[in-house]
């Protein structure tokens, strides 16, 4: 018995803490007899030079550099580089469509490096430890990695992979076990050694049952990369997995990649670039020195040693960097560039001195220079300092042209704007109302564009709509400098009223007030408006045709829309102004203030000018000004806000209710008689001895009581009334109902009946979740009647009894809301534990849960220590004692996990309730993961799922039990 369980406790502890080549040896004893000397935390042994001394203690004391940090030392990793890579290819029948596309990128990938002269020696070896596997060419390997290296690592933890339970027919995907084998007992160059397991399922067995979907993960497959980190890292090994990305086989393929020596990656099996991406990662496995001053490259720049001013990561005295000079000045040009333009579009890093106007990371003086006007300055310097202007030339946006055919312009930053003012020009065609819009918001992008070119080197410069010769954003008067048409340079005479560009000579010439002034200047200087942007005035519009006007206030009814004024709003956004929808009837304006009622209560962003407290969608205005306690505010303000009690919902204060004698108050409390019950008999605690010894006890994240009031319909309310987070905005009072009982397997191995039978141990407990509403149940199904010392009925039958109340039933409470006490350290000095306090009550069916009197007498339970599930064994398991350790709780949690009892044990294991520590919600269910919640306990790792989140407003919800059995 002892050997067992110390050989389970050590496979626990090693799944849990991993080896690291800094921790000190694990246990000196022989987990897994496997005939390798004693497992611990030895090194393997890495010696590059060789100095008869391991690389690691050489970088650690200093005699040998690691400037990056690879634990390489330096004077290794700069000799020749040969690169060892070991590609594990699954050949099971679950790739067999994906592997001609791996093969063919593993091939690209050496192909690239060894043309590149870097020495790689690779081996591609099949999965399968069963049986040898043909490698065809569809699977590419060149033999099997366990008939080459083994079926075990020794000095590591059993990676064994011969049995891979039920799946030894050969059809296993063993990846992390063949890592770790072929890490150990590869004879490694020492350079770059890298291997690459290729998969598409778990690194153990291929996975196990669905407990994370999608991903077919279990227990086995953590415990073999935790197996198989100490042999990458000890080895020096880079590990680079190609996997299935987005699930859990990738998160315990990028957990191998961290654990082995610095650089491991993790690549997505359905790449189509996963050849060159391969590549790109073996060959960035060899460092260079291309200075030859026996330091990496990357260090001499990281250290200053070595300028890489075009920041390529590679020293600038390297490479053939430009130097346009003539004769050329000895320094690279991205260096030479002066520093006001460092971090520019060339991401400059020098201080020279010679300039770059145009950024385009070439020397002004090296530049092939445009200088029509011959003056010695490339033109489009001239033209950004202001020396010459660049008018036009290019071509304009087409926003400022008519196309009753088509929808939108040829600009999307200008007709996103233009759709938001007028959705027409996107939805119907691009009219003459679409261009004026366009040429105040899209200017200067309706100009004619700059092209680079003085306007004094060319004759052309775009339309001339009078046909005079001079371009008309070169004819419009100075006075326009800076307005709709952007900077036009001209100094002209002519006028542009509507700053579009277009001297208004060559402008519509319709007057139709008239007043003796264009319509568009009119609009312009805003003597008149056109809120449609028609070019027509809006008095025009409504007494023509064009436009109505509802409400006959003078503005176009499209155009009140939105356009935030009292009156003229269109708050409910169904493009009819308000005032429109009062008048027709299609909003109710109760108080007369020309807004609608459901624009009138906060949060409306134009008014807030009327109050809802019961939010009816009536204001308050509109509705009972009743005052029955005089306190100035409305009764159903009152009650709303929770300063009045409202409790048999008839929209009057109880207080009233009694005084004007609609409600009788017998006994004087302030509670109308209609609205209370007696108070139910209290739940009770849980017996703490007898067969179930423990029910009782302080528990984790379980509720346990014994349910009263057999006969009656009841529901049992679980408040929170002491937690370790103070905060007043925290969980503490927060309230919740106990759901629809269910009866849950006692015993490991399922979760709902038929359940296993463990000798001391009843087959099945029952549990109820939580949720944010009642569930009225009458519990006497839990009860049963002690007769001659046995028990009939209830959840106890055949059970020795002295009275009725021995044959009351247990219900087990669980959710995300049940928590333990003190959440963080290994132990809890006396005193010093901040508890975890619910308070148990029942209420009968058709009482008030508002009136706090028809609630029972509270039951007080208080939840234990984080992790604490036992004391020590005394003849079965003593109550939980404040501190957590591994002879104890942990052992008690694997006992459980075991389903051990008499004869197994002089004593039972624990009861489910206790030792169901795992998920946000537990699930009746104990495996490994309890376990290792337990030991997290120990190890001084806080409660891991948060506080207890409350009922949101409105009630439901509630906690549904997983799925499965």
């Amino acid at each position: 018995m002892t050997i067992i369980r110390a050989r389970l406790l050590c496979t626990v502890l090693v799944a849990i803490s991993p080896c690291l080549p800094n921790a000190p040896p694990a246990l000196a004893i022989e987990c897994n007899p496997n005939n390798c000397p004693p497992d611990g935390c030895q090194v393997t042994g890495n010696d590059c030079q060789p100095n008869d001394v391991d690389d690691d203690v050489d970088i650690a004391g200093g005699t040998s550099q690691d400037c990056n940090g690879n634990r390489i030392p330096d004077e290794c990793e700069l000799a020749e580089c040969v690169i060892d890579v070991v590609f594990l290819l699954d050949t099971s029948n679950s790739v067999e469509l994906e592997m001609p596309a791996m093969c063919d990128a593993i091939e690209h990938a050496l192909d690239q490096v060894e043309t590149e002269g870097i020495c790689v020696r690779s081996e591609k070896l099949a999965l399968v430890p069963g049986q040898d596997v043909p490698c065809t060419e569809s699977f590419c390997c060149e033999g099997n990695a366990y008939y080459e290296y083994g079926a075990v690592a020794c000095e590591y933890f059993d990676v064994e992979a011969q049995d891979c339970g039920g799946c030894g027919d050969g059809s296993c995907e063993d990846w992390a076990p063949a890592t770790a084998v072929v890490a150990a007992e590869k004879d490694w160059t020492p350079g770059p050694r890298i291997i690459v397991p290729i998969s598409d399922e778990g690194p153990r067995c291929g996975g196990g049952p669905q407990i994370y979907p999608p991903d077919p993960i279990d227990d086995a497959d953590c415990v073999a990369i935790h197996h198989a980190i100490p042999a990458v890292w000890d080895n020096r090994v880079i590990v680079a997995p190609v996997v299935p990305l987005g699930g859990a086989v990738e998160t315990l393929a990028r957990k191998l990649a961290n654990g082995g020596a610095p650089g491991g990656q993790v690549f997505d099996i359905s790449d189509i670039n996963l050849g060159t991406k391969l590549a790109d990662f073996i060959r960035g496995t060899c460092p260079g020195d291309c200075n030859s001053n026996n330091v990496p490259d990357d260090c001499d720049i990281d250290d200053g040693l070595s300028r890489d001013c075009d920041k390529n990561r590679i020293p600038d005295a390297c490479q053939d960097s430009p130097d346009c000079q003539d004769p050329p000045n000895g320094v690279a040009d991205a260096c030479d560039i002066s520093c006001g333009v460092s971090g520019g579009p060339c991401n400059v890093g020098g201080c020279g001195n010679s300039t770059d106007c145009d950024n385009n990371c070439v020397p002004d003086e090296c530049d092939d220079p445009v200088d029509c006007n011959n003056n010695g300055v490339q033109d489009s310097c001239d033209i950004d300092d202001g020396t010459s202007l660049d008018c036009g030339g290019g071509e304009a946006s087409d926003c400022c042209t008519v196309r009753d055919n088509e929808m939108g312009c040829d600009d999307p930053f200008c007709e996103g704007g233009i759709c938001v003012f007028k959705p027409s020009c996107c939805e119907q065609a691009w009219t003459r109302a679409c261009v004026n819009l366009a040429a105040n918001y899209c200017s200067p992008l309706c100009n004619p564009l700059p092209n680079g070119i003085p306007d004094e080197c060319q004759a052309e410069l775009g339309p001339d709509c009078d046909g005079d010769g001079v371009p008309d954003a070169c004819e419009l008067h100075c006075g326009a400098t800076g307005g709709g048409c952007g900077q036009p340079p001209g100094c002209g005479e002519e006028s542009d009223c509507n700053q579009n560009c277009v001297p208004d000579e060559c402008e519509s010439q319709n007057d139709c007030q008239p007043n003796g002034v264009q319509d568009i200047c009119d609009i312009a200087a805003g003597t008149s408006e056109d809120c449609n942007a028609n070019d027509v005035p809006d008095e025009c519009d409504i007494s023509g045709p064009t436009s109505e006007d509802c409400n006959i206030n003078g503005v176009a009814d499209e155009c009140e829309v939105g356009e935030c004024q009292a009156g003229d709003d269109d708050c409910n956004n169904n493009e009819t102004p308000d005032v429109c929808d009062i008048y027709a009837g299609t909003s109710v304006d109760c108080n007369e203030n020309l807004v609608p009622d459901e624009c009138d209560i906060p949060p409306d962003p134009w008014n807030n000018w009327s109050n809802d407290c019961n939010s009816n969608g009536t204001p308050d205005e509109c509705e009972s000004n009743e005052d029955c306690q005089g306190n100035c505010i409305r009764d159903i303000c009152d009650i709303y806000s929770g300063t009045s009690f409202d409790c048999n919902n008839n929209f009057v204060p109880d207080a009233c209710d009694i005084l004007l004698g609609i409600s009788q108050d017998a006994n004087q409390n302030g509670i109308p008689d209609e609205c209370e019950c007696p108070a139910p008999d209290a739940p009770e605690a849980p017996p703490s001895e007898g067969l179930l010894a423990g029910e009782g006890y302080a528990k984790n994240r379980y509720i346990s009581f014994v349910p009263a009031n057999p006969g009656q319909m009841t529901a049992i309310r679980v408040t929170l009334t002491e937690f370790v987070n103070d905060d007043p905005e925290g969980p503490i009072g927060s309230q919740w109902w106990v759901g629809n009982p269910k009866e849950f397997c006692e015993n490991s191995g399922k979760r709902k009946p038929p359940c296993p039978e463990v000798p001391g141990l009843p087959d099945t407990f029952m549990g109820a979740a939580l949720q944010c509403s009642p569930y009225y149940k009458d519990y006497v199904d839990w009860h049963g009647v002690c007769e001659q010392g046995e028990c009939v009925g209830g959840l106890k039958d055949d059970e020795p009894c002295d009275t009725h109340e021995d044959c009351l039933g247990v219900l087990h409470v669980y959710g995300q809301a049940t928590v333990p006490s003190d959440w963080e350290g290994a132990c809890a000095p006396a005193g010093s534990l901040v508890p975890t306090t619910y308070e148990i009550q029942v209420v009968e069916e058709g009482c008030y849960v508002e009136v706090e009197s028809n609630f029972s007498v509270p039951l007080e339970v208080t939840m234990s220590h984080w992790g604490d599930i036992v004391g020590i064994v005394d003849e079965g398991w003593t109550p939980p004692d404040g501190c957590i350790s591994i002879p104890n709780d942990v052992t008690a949690a694997l006992d459980k996990f075991r389903n051990l009892g008499p004869p197994d044990l002089p004593y039972p294991a624990v009861i489910m309730a206790r030792a169901d520590l795992d998920l946000e919600t537990p699930n009746q269910l104990i495996d490994i993961s309890d376990a290792t919640c337990v030991m997290d306990a120990f190890r001084g790792f806080p409660y891991r799922y948060g506080e207890p989140q409350a009922c949101q407003e409105g009630g439901g919800g509630g906690e549904p039990p997983p799925s499965g059995d």
